[in-house]
């Protein structure tokens, strides 16, 4: 027994010996010669080439993040200078990555396992290269060759670098960047991050430091922090401010990085400024990584502020998201969502969204924004699943102006200042000069992109200062390509507009469908401002069922088919109002029967039934204190022109005439109005037997009044029946 214990204490003699003559060897050792060794190694474990171009040298320390026995053994850092690590082939820069220096730990046991196990690795100025092509292929995923199998796996799992710069040129989004990176603050020390987060304790007194400072500290705490960017700060208009969420927030104060970006994305010009956390982890794919962005993207800008999971696969977001532009449709070419053209507009909101191989899902929750004089607020989801990218969601208005709506079928938003921009970033139509209807071409491939689902209402619609429209309501839905506006309804004047649109997009031209119904729009509450008009108890009821082909309003219009009828009773018109209300030819018909006078109405009937864009009148009357008028002709929609006739009677349908019969013709812009002369004057006094007995019935179903007040109307088609029996027949001419 004692040979045995002597023969036992040699043998650990022996082997402390070895041990110690080992980690002298190891300390003394010239890691330089062992460079072409591990450059093959390195090489064979990514597939990719690999080289040390610098001096190499090794410390030995006990790694603080292990326990127990394993503790004991000491792991080496390695300190490597001018290294590089090429791109595949097929890439177009030849080096994905290079550093000054790199310094990275290496764990002792996986090696007898064939595995290289970095804990963490810490570059120097580095510059990467990161590069995705169409297909999928990309620079930063790491496939050996299968034909030249290597026994040895790389493991890594922690990321941290200081000043550098990295290259972004992804095809799939169209992203051309050169981002240059720079530490905030004083640089982050290797080993006191790579403790903070394997314990967690770092990140945990931050947070709780966070949480307990005031808005102004932690203001005041990020401002001090940040560094002197040599790239100017962009100095346009600033999105509105949105709230943290409370992870970015906690984890407000380990941002370790500024990152100054210039570029493009989908063509357009990418400015900005970034900042994100010091090390980034690629093994725990739950642990929040902070992110704040401030880019300029062409005449866009937007802030983010907030959290990514997984970044290295951009795994999810969770962000306070703000954007500001000059018009929603300008965000079409930069996120690939259809919206409508519109003024300048911003929102602010919380943005979350998840990224997996069947799609991406974005939810942008209690948004709120204005767009041009009116606000918005609501919440959205945007899916790119198959068949097609899909929007829903629902969005109110609490003050919505009519105005700001132009844009969207084509119309300006301010007339009077600048002319409108095309429907849905559409361009305008050659030969529109001069024409009333917009003829901005619909961009109906941007219907077949997505489809959509969207609940929008308006509590207030604001016209103008003097004329509010209470409300609106409708049912947006978009799929493959068919836009439906179902329902479609206005709160107007105490009454109701109501009806359904659809335009399918899917046929060249598109195919139109319009069925709009007006009910008990009072008169007095349409014209505030008209004091004939406050104590009337005069309505407005109409309907109009449409349809046609054309990839435009205009095209719309000028091939519709279909009628359109309106009656008004009790009403009041001047020259002040017609020229306030637009009505330019109106305005000039009444100033030449009546003079600058009030002219109370009884009732005014027109039924128009349309065909290939031609609005030809049935029945176009009206019935005043003094005189009975009919109006015979047609309306183009498709050039604008009008051809009517004007004849104005005293009451009892006397020979003479009150004033002498009129003619309209020329553009809705630029009309002609005068008065007859020779034999067409003479058809006056029987003008309205065109109006008599059957065509009148057609607009029976709009005498229902709310009021409770008999409506003259009946009594006017009452009197133009009887006044006309016998009136010799008109053959109209050819308009």
């Amino acid at each position: 027994m004692k040979i045995f214990g002597k023969v036992m204490a040699v043998l650990v003699a022996v082997f402390v010996l070895v041990i110690g003559a080992a980690l002298l060897f190891l300390k003394g050792f010239d890691w330089d010669r062992a460079k072409p060794t591990i450059n093959e190694k390195v090489s064979a474990a990514t597939g990719r080439g690999f080289t040390i171009g610098g001096h190499l040298s090794a410390t030995w320390k006990r790694p603080a993040s292990e326990t127990g026995w394993r503790s004991l053994i000491p792991w080496p850092t390695f300190t490597a200078q001018d290294v590089q690590i090429d791109n595949p082939e097929w890439a177009k820069g030849r080096q994905f990555a290079s550093a000054d220096a790199i310094d990275f730990e290496v764990e002792i046991l996986p090696l007898l396992f064939h595995k290289i196990v970095i804990p963490h690795i810490a570059l120097r100025n580095p510059m990467v290269d990161l590069e995705r092509t169409v297909d999928g292929k990309n620079t930063w995923t790491f496939t050996r060759d299968p034909q030249n199998k290597s026994k040895w796996d790389l493991e890594l799992q922690e990321l941290a670098f200081a000043d550098g710069v990295v290259n972004v040129i992804d095809q799939p989004t169209r992203i051309d960047m050169r981002a240059t990176v720079a530490t905030i603050g004083a640089p982050i020390a290797l080993g006191t991050v790579l403790e903070q987060q394997k314990s967690g304790s770092g990140a945990a007194a931050d947070s709780a430091t966070a949480a307990k400072a005031t808005p102004a500290q932690t203001t005041a705490k990020q401002t001090t922090a940040a560094p002197t960017s040599p790239t100017p700060t962009p100095t346009t208009t600033t999105a509105p401010t949105g709230t943290m969420p409370s992870s970015a927030a906690a984890d407000a104060s380990v941002y370790g990085f500024a990152i100054a970006m210039a570029g493009s994305y989908r063509d357009a010009k990418l400015t900005g400024e970034a900042k994100v956390g010091g090390v980034l982890s690629l093994i725990d794919r739950q642990r929040p990584f902070p992110l704040h962005v401030d880019a300029h993207l062409g005449d866009n800008h937007i802030i983010a502020d907030g959290t990514l999971t997984d970044p290295s696969k951009l795994g999810a977001i969770d962000v306070a998201l703000s954007v500001a532009a000059p018009s929603m449709g300008d965000l079409y070419d930069l996120i690939g969502v259809a919206l409508p053209e519109t003024p300048k507009f911003r929102t602010k909101g919380h943005l979350t969204g998840n990224f997996s191989a069947n799609g991406r899902h974005f939810k942008y929750e209690k948004f709120v924004g204005e767009v041009g004089r009116s606000d918005l607020a609501g919440t959205l989801e945007f899916s790119t699943a198959a068949p097609r990218p899909r929007l829903t969601g629902s969005v109110h208005s609490k003050r919505l102006a009519l105005a700001d709506l132009g844009p969207a079928i084509g119309a300006s938003s301010s007339p009077a200042k600048t002319p409108a921009k095309p429907a849905s970033g559409a361009a305008t139509t050659k030969g529109a000069d001069g024409k009333a209807i917009p003829t901005s071409a619909f961009k109906t491939d941007r219907w077949r992109a997505m489809d959509m689902d969207v609940q929008f209402s308006g509590a207030s619609i604001i016209r103008n200062a003097a004329l509010p429209i209470s409300d609106m309501n409708t049912h947006v839905i978009m799929d493959n390509g068919v836009l439906t506006f179902d329902p479609l309804k206005f709160g107007v004047a105490g009454g109701s507009v109501t009806g359904t649109m659809r335009l399918d997009g899917r046929q060249a031209p598109l195919d139109g469908k319009l069925d709009v119904a007006a009910r008990h729009l009072q008169l007095k509450r349409l014209f505030p401002t008209f004091a004939p008009m406050n104590t009337s108890f005069g309505e407005i009821n109409g309907d109009a069922k449409l349809s046609g082909k054309g990839n435009s309003s205009a095209a719309l219009a000028a091939s519709s088919n279909g009628e359109v009828k309106l009656l008004i009773n009790d009403g009041a018109i001047s020259n002040t109002l017609l020229e306030e209300a637009g009505l330019n030819v109106a305005n000039i018909v009444v100033a030449k029967l009546f003079g600058d006078t009030v002219v109370q109405i009884n009732c005014a009937a027109a039924d128009f039934v349309v065909k290939d864009g031609l609005l030809d009148s049935r029945v176009f009357a009206f019935d005043t204190t003094d005189a009975l008028i009919n109006v015979e002709g047609t309306i183009n929609l498709a050039n604008e022109q009008m051809v009517l006739n004007v004849y104005p009677h005293t009451k009892g349908f006397r020979v003479f005439s009150l004033r002498s019969p009129l003619y309209v013709r020329g553009t809705f812009k630029q009309p002609d109005v005068g008065v007859m002369k020779g034999p067409l004057a003479l058809r006056g006094a029987a003008a309205l037997a065109l109006g008599a007995v059957n065509p009148f019935a057609s607009l029976l179903a709009l005498l229902a009044p709310s009021n409770k007040q008999a409506s003259p109307c009946p009594a006017m088609m009452a009197t133009a029946r009887e006044g006309l029996k016998g009136a010799p027949a008109i053959t109209r001419q050819a308009q």
